[in-house]
C-alpha cells in the first residue's frame, strides 16, 4: 500500500490498534481491544475505486485457516466502501461523544475528506461529466 501511494493513490486507513504504517488518512478505531478480541485475529478490507473489493481476517499463528474474498461485484464493492467510511465516522462520534474531546485538525481534515467522498455524489458527477463533457462541477453541486 506505500507503495501505491508512492504513485499517488490515496489511501484511507483504519487501524484495529497500532498502525503498522502512517497514511495520511488514517485512525485508530476506538475500543480497538475489545474489537480485536471480537474478531479473533485482524482483519482487512480494501475497496479500489469502487469497484472492486477485498476482505478478510488473518488469525495468529493460524494462516492457513484465514479467509480472504475478492470481488468485481460493484454492489459489494459499495458496501464495503460504505463500511470503511462508518469507521471512519464512528471513530470520529466516539472521540466526540464518549471520551468528550475535539477531533485534532488532521480528524477534521480526515472527516471532510471521507464526508466529501461519498459514492452517490461521485457517481453523480462521473454521470454528468459523461452527459456534459468539459462542463464544471462546482463545490460538490451537479450544474445542467
Amino acid at each position: 500500500m506505500k507503495e501505491a501511494e508512492k504513485r499517488g493513490v490515496e489511501i484511507k486507513y483504519i487501524s484495529i490498534g497500532p498502525p503498522p504504517v502512517k497514511f495520511e488518512l488514517q485512525v485508530i478505531h476506538p475500543e480497538y481491544e475489545a474489537l480485536g478480541r471480537v474478531l479473533a485475529g485482524r482483519t482487512i478490507e480494501i475497496v479500489a475505486d469502487s469497484k472492486e473489493a477485498m476482505t478478510g481476517s488473518f488469525r495468529e499463528n493460524d494462516t492457513d485457516n484465514s479467509r480472504v474474498v475478492w470481488s468485481k461485484n460493484k454492489w459489494l464493492a459499495i458496501a464495503h466502501r460504505d463500511s470503511i467510511r462508518h469507521d471512519f465516522f464512528h471513530t470520529f462520534l466516539f472521540k466526540l461523544f464518549e471520551l468528550k474531546e475535539p477531533l485534532t485538525e488532521q480528524e477534521e481534515k480526515i472527516y471532510w475528506k471521507i464526508k466529501e467522498d461519498s459514492w452517490a455524489q461521485s457517481e453523480q458527477e462521473k454521470d454528468h461529466r459523461r452527459r456534459f463533457p468539459g462542463d464544471p462541477v462546482d463545490g460538490g453541486e451537479i450544474n445542467g
